[in-house]
């Protein structure tokens, strides 16, 4: 209906202004830069649209990456870090910051890979940039830019401690927006340093 249709004018139009930036097979291929950005899949359903004559939700259709240091509910919040994983419960709630994306109508899809403690680079997890193929994906949270500038979501959601999501998206030729310090939730995130 309305709906399916509004979702897909967003992809046309979401397509259409990335239609300038190499695609990632001109790099890796799609299904290499998933298997080595894909933490882990997950399922997150998003809130039913309301029924006409009212407006659908403002994310409706839309699908999003979260990076593995924000809680996803019965998931191990993994960190970039197998030990961390093992010695640690599944999450018992979603963040909030998250579950508000899902209440906008986004479906949360897939945990990206992070750097082991939310330090450091790509080592261990051998990721390819898809939008500038031999060049780095920039830190931390690079599993989250490469799975934007790969389309393996609509967005993607993850911490920018000490700027790790700016860089990574500017290494990944996607776009970040930064909110302000304090103005979302931090609850269920596990960032580097709370300071930060």
């Amino acid at each position: 209906g309305v709906q399916a249709e509004q979702a897909e004018e967003q992809r046309q139009q979401q397509k259409a202004l990335s239609a300038d930036a190499p695609a990632a097979s001109e790099g890796a291929p799609a299904s290499a830069v998933r298997a080595k950005c894909l933490a882990q899949a997950v399922d997150v359903p998003p809130a039913e649209n309301p029924a006409p004559p009212h407006a659908p939700l403002p994310l409706a259709g839309l699908t999003f990456w979260a990076s593995e240091n924000l809680s996803v509910e019965g998931v191990v919040t993994g960190f970039g870090s197998q030990a961390w994983a093992m010695t640690h419960e599944k999450a018992k709630e979603t963040a909030p910051a998250l579950a508000a994306l899902g209440a906008a109508g986004a479906r949360c899809t897939g945990l990206a890979v992070t750097s082991e403690l939310g330090l450091g680079t790509a080592e261990g997890h051998d990721l390819p940039n898809p939008r500038f193929p031999g060049t780095m994906p920039g830190p931390a949270v690079n599993g989250a830019a490469v799975a934007a500038a790969a389309g393996e979501a609509d967005f993607t959601v993850a911490l920018d401690t000490t700027g790790a999501a700016r860089i990574a998206a500017a290494c990944c030729g996607a776009y970040c927006a930064r909110v302000t310090t304090g103005a979302l939730p931090t609850v269920g995130a596990i960032p580097m340093a709370p300071s930060l």
